[in-house]
């Protein structure tokens, strides 16, 4: 287990509040939260990032609504506040024990919901409480200001950002910039690595999976990136999701290349049941390109028999027999063997 890992994840969805503000245009959200649960999940598997559950006080899950942190809107700012300041407490705790104020190996900061962009260097991710005569503080919070501070303060020997929300061109009146900087003597020694799903000026998008349930296309990316298995790096990470999210284009400020996940690979076993006619055919299983909405041969096979077993990571995917003109949409959730019948 990664035991001094940290993480604060935060998932917005609900903005019913200021929806009716004709100033705003404000879309209606469906997925952060669900998005930053998916997240959390991946960081307590032993697999995945390996943090122990939230028990243990390292993972700070702020959602909104359905979040155990937080019981109403104006309660989301000050939540991450505290995730921050209880960071910021066990490195003073570590240092008035006489030991270095480092505080762990990693910190994963994930953001989901609506944002703008009010500088270059800056993403806010909109609390929901804002309203178009309060966007300043404390009505947003920006996701690369806490990853540089943490950097700078050198509490962790690397950062990681995920960032799932616009990048609309917003001013606003006053950035949120709530805590003293902090910068460690040896803080270069640390590493950073930030990855946002849209460049400045573009937005992000949702989309429904075939199960009906409706996730966000960077963050399911993301996660599938993450659980390619063997040894996820963030030069593999950065190139996988600049491949895969072609049209969206996300924004990846990759300032060291080290080691995110050494995992064995994780597959699991797919028995296509193939319809009359198929033997002696091709069979083809395709994976989509959610943003390019358009699929690629992932396994291809001449069919000897009446079924075919492949091995597949979690996505959605297609098994197609083309000469028959059938196809057949599944998905491998991770919770075991997947059948698949035409």
């Amino acid at each position: 287990m990664a035991h001094d890992d940290w993480a604060i994840v935060v998932g917005i969805t609900d903005y019913s509040v200021v929806q009716g503000d004709a100033r705003l245009k404000i879309t209606p959200l469906k997925s952060p939260h669900l998005d930053a649960q998916d997240f959390c999940d991946w960081l307590t598997s032993p697999a995945g990032g390996g943090l122990a559950p939230d028990g243990d006080h390292h993972i700070w899950r702020i959602v909104w609504p359905d979040g155990a942190a937080v019981s109403s809107e104006d309660q989301v700012e000050p939540a991450i506040r505290r995730a921050v300041r209880a960071i910021q407490q066990t490195a003073d705790l570590n240092a008035s024990q006489g030991k270095p104020r480092r505080v762990g190996r990693r910190l994963y900061v994930y953001m989901a919901g609506h944002g703008f962009s009010p500088r270059e260097d800056q993403t806010a991710l909109l609390m929901p409480d804002f309203s178009a005569d309060c966007m300043g503080p404390p009505y947003h919070w920006l996701g690369e200001y806490t990853a540089n501070w943490f950097y700078e303060a050198g509490y962790f020997d690397e950062v990681l950002l995920f960032m799932d929300c616009c990048r609309r061109i917003q001013g606003f009146p006053a950035l949120h910039m709530p805590f003293p900087p902090k910068r460690a003597v040896n803080y270069q020694q640390g590493k950073r690595f930030f990855v946002l799903a849209a460049k400045r000026g573009l937005e992000t998008w949702e989309q429904k999976r075939p199960d009906g349930e409706v996730r966000g296309i960077f963050t399911t990316a993301l996660l599938n990136g993450l659980r390619i298995g063997g040894q996820v790096t963030t030069r593999s990470l950065r190139d996988y999701l600049v491949n895969t999210l072609q049209a969206a284009a996300p924004e990846v400020r990759e300032v060291d290349d080290f080691v995110i996940n050494q995992a064995h690979p994780l597959t699991y076993p797919v028995t296509i049941h193939l319809p009359p006619g198929a033997i002696g055919t091709d069979v083809e299983v395709q994976m989509r390109r959610w943003v390019a909405s358009r699929w690629e041969v992932k396994a291809q096979t001449t069919a000897a028999a009446d079924t075919w077993q492949v091995h597949l990571e979690p996505d959605i995917y297609k098994a197609v027999v083309p000469a028959l003109h059938l196809g057949m949409l599944f998905e491998v959730d991770g919770e075991g063997e997947v059948h698949v019948r035409f």
